[in-house]
């Protein structure tokens, strides 16, 4: 909302000094945020993650929102037929809208979820429960929560006899000891490292943490042990797992591919098929005889076959 008036006063003391209708124009604010929360709404669970997101999630985040503002600002410039509302605007506005959503869904989450946890001062004290050879598979998630407010007291051995001084986090001692640890270190988060072989296990540490009031955590680790990466995905209320995602499965994601494929390969087709077409002709004629086009099946969506 704040961009949507910094750009139209800049507009008006610019291009437009004959001014603006401003109580028009705060409806379409109004419908531009109401297209973003539509859009937050709608999200899937797994694109909830707003810590983790990098380069590409954010910009796909971004043309997401984009598009719910420019559907809401369109619907509703058709339902108030309003002939006033400069469309350059509207354009401009969209476009800068891109750039600061990508600009806050790639770093302000981070620098808000910082400024949260130094509030606690020394962090949320916690201890992590697996062996030693787990160490560098979740060093980067464990380096990651340590900057946004998590304090590792010491590592626990699940494992009998395992030796824990290759960690750099001081060991503590075996599992069995877990409740004298927890109440000396005053621990309020429990980590375990993978899905321990156990499951009795983990029930006993779930029970223990709903006792005494800590948060626990379980690292899964099943995209490392099949070596896959794995996305959860709900199902008609049933959680699956899957080895990799499938963005056509949105029906949004359709249209959007379906929009770009066919605009893409329209200017592609008038402006540069013509000239390289006739440069390839040549270059095949003047080295080597037979077919200038090759054919080959492939298998494509759903399995079915095509040329």
């Amino acid at each position: 909302m704040g961009l949507f008036w910094v750009w139209l006063v800049f507009l008006w003391g610019t291009f437009y000094p004959e001014g603006f209708h401003f109580e028009a124009y705060m409806s379409y604010g109004l419908a531009a945020v109401a297209g973003v929360f539509l859009e937050a709404m709608t999200r899937r669970q797994e694109r909830k993650n707003l810590i983790e997101r990098d380069r590409a999630g954010a910009l796909q985040a971004a043309f997401r929102q984009m598009l719910y503002m420019a559907l809401s600002l369109s619907l509703f410039l058709v339902l108030s037929k309003d002939t006033q509302i400069s469309r350059s605007f509207l354009l401009g506005y969209l476009a800068l809208a891109t750039l600061g959503l990508y600009l806050s869904n790639r770093w302000l989450p981070g620098i808000l979820a910082r400024l949260s946890f130094l509030r606690r001062g020394d962090g949320v004290k916690t201890l992590l429960i697996g062996h030693s050879s787990q160490h560098a598979l979740f060093s980067r998630w464990v380096t990651n929560g340590r900057q946004l407010g998590m304090r590792i007291v010491g590592a626990v051995s699940d494992r009998g006899g395992d030796d824990l001084s290759a960690l750099p986090w001081p060991a503590l001692g075996g599992i069995g000891d877990l409740d004298e640890i927890v109440a000396t270190h005053r621990i309020e988060q429990l980590v375990v490292m993978g899905f321990p072989e156990n499951v009795e296990a983990v029930k006993r540490l779930a029970a223990m943490c709903e006792q005494q009031g800590l948060r626990f955590l379980l690292l899964n680790d099943l995209g490392e042990r099949i070596g896959r990466r794995v996305t959860n995905m709900n199902l008609n209320g049933t959680n699956l797992m899957t080895i990799y995602e499938e963005p056509l499965e949105d029906p949004l994601n359709r249209i959007l591919k379906r929009v770009l494929d066919f605009s893409i390969s329209t200017v592609a087709l008038v402006t540069v098929f013509p000239v390289m077409a006739a440069a390839v002709w040549l270059a095949h004629r003047l080295q080597s005889p037979g077919p200038l086009m090759f054919k080959q099946e492939r298998s494509g969506f759903g399995g079915r076959p095509f040329v």
